[in-house]
């Protein structure tokens, strides 16, 4: 049953005009007497105001074609001498094109992005293959918008076969040669330009989590996980040296989970709001900077720049 903005106003007939402002759901446009506002209301009212009412339009109780404009007649069983229509305005749905330019900049971006990195894309191809034969990428469950699941896509950096914790530490066995190198300029991530040209991913949103880490009941998570998730933000840029952070730890799975990871999660939080397109761009090009040049990388005056 779609909801309806109406615009009534008092006319010389002392009838009360109703002009309906809907979206694509929204069938027609009708006006009907005052006697039919004051029951719908429940009192009278004055002067140009706006409601929000639920609305079920009947075809046999107003004759009116769809996509009716001009000016016409509705005729309502019962009710006063009908009142002439006016043509309808057109509102738009301001979140809807938001999302759709958020989307048109993820997809643009990821095009542009895949385009130029191309010869690190195959260069990154060509140290795995030599280093450690096949497969060239990794994919890994994890917990999406509204928490629905997703394979992410890396390049991979560890052994085949081989067991271990899910979190990764600093001189972890488990990685290759090839693997040590693409981990520190964080190249490993560039196949998730992907996940975002699938729709799974934004350029810029909250870390995907596996589904161990992820607590549905809570209310940060809860939070966190309205948004899509994205390649960057504040949080996995501040901790880019999660590893180094996680290494001395003598249970490393549980450390993250206790005392990393809700850091992050307020991270995610402090920064989308305060987010605005300019902060945007100096977030990706901070971790395109600290990426590939990670000499001075400080984290407390990162989250001073990005997070107030």
């Amino acid at each position: 049953m779609p909801v309806i903005s109406l615009l009534f106003k008092k006319t010389n007939r002392e009838h009360k005009s109703f002009q309906a402002f809907g979206g694509r759901n929204s069938r027609a446009l009708f006006y009907e007497p005052a006697f039919a506002l004051n029951s719908l209301m429940g009192n009278g009212a004055r002067g140009p105001s706006r409601l929000q009412v639920p609305l079920s339009v009947e075809p046999t109780l107003f004759r009116l074609p769809e996509g009716v404009c001009g000016t016409r007649r509705a005729f309502a069983k019962g009710s006063q001498p009908p009142v002439p229509m006016t043509r309808a305005k057109t509102t738009f749905d301001v979140r809807s094109v938001n999302r759709a330019a958020s989307r048109c900049m993820d997809v643009g971006g990821a095009l542009l992005a895949v385009t130029l990195l191309a010869p690190l894309f195959f260069i990154a191809s060509v140290m795995i293959l030599v280093d450690d034969g096949q497969p060239i990428l990794f994919r890994q469950r994890r917990v999406g918008k509204n928490g629905e699941l997703f394979d992410i896509l890396k390049f991979r950096t560890m052994r085949v076969r081989v067991g271990g914790p899910t979190i990764t530490v600093g001189g972890d066995q488990r990685i290759t040669k090839a693997g040590a190198r693409l981990r520190k300029y964080k190249l490993d991530e560039l196949p998730q330009f992907l996940n975002v040209l699938r729709g799974h991913m934004s350029l810029i949103g909250p870390r995907p989590e596996v589904p161990e880490f992820v607590e549905p009941e809570d209310g940060l998570w809860q939070a966190v996980l309205r948004v899509r998730p994205g390649i960057t933000d504040l949080a996995s840029l501040a901790f880019r040296n999660e590893e180094e952070i996680l290494a001395p730890a003598a249970d490393p799975d549980d450390y993250y989970r206790t005392s990393v990871l809700p850091q992050k999660l307020k991270l995610n939080l402090q920064y989308q709001r305060s987010r605005s397109l300019l902060r945007d761009f100096k977030l990706l090009w901070m971790t395109a900077r600290y990426s590939f040049y990670p000499r001075g990388f400080d984290r407390e005056r990162i989250v001073r720049s990005l997070g107030e």
